[in-house]
């Protein structure tokens, strides 16, 4: 599978997750409004998806084979850190879950490029729009 540019995103009409090709919709009747959509890869079908949700793969897999992408948790030796793509650094970065907007690269010693050469020692284990204690007012 050609991950480089493979996005995922929360589909608006059921909550589930779709893959593929990220794009905005051509505008509205008579409005200026768009929306992001996933175009599938396996279906070309294309899928409204929460903003919020939408995450490009990395290109990297994690001890157990799976893909990882913008929002997923580490766990392992990395355990309480996601994947987010970093303006201050223009790469994807680690970023701690108890301050979302701590660049680990930016302001620490655990780097990026120390967890793609770390071969297996951390497992992808969830991601920030899946955890519900991760929601904020979903959860109060």
């Amino acid at each position: 599978m050609n991950t480089r540019y493979t996005f995922r995103g929360k589909r608006l009409d059921n909550g589930e997750w779709t893959y593929g090709y990220f794009a905005m919709s051509d505008p509205l009747p008579f409005t200026r409004i768009t929306y992001p959509i996933i175009i599938d890869k396996e279906t070309n079908i294309d899928y409204k998806v929460i903003p919020e949700t939408i995450g490009q793969c990395t290109n990297l897999k994690d001890k157990n084979g799976k893909y990882i992408f913008e929002g997923d948790m580490l766990g392992g030796v990395y355990e309480g850190l996601f994947i987010k793509y970093c303006e201050k650094c223009k790469q994807f970065q680690i970023f701690t879950l108890d301050d979302k907007d701590y660049c680990c690269s930016c302001n620490s010693d655990v780097h990026w490029n120390e967890v793609v050469e770390d071969d297996g020692n951390f497992e992808v284990i969830g991601n920030i729009h899946d955890i519900t204690e991760l929601k904020g007012d979903a959860t109060e």
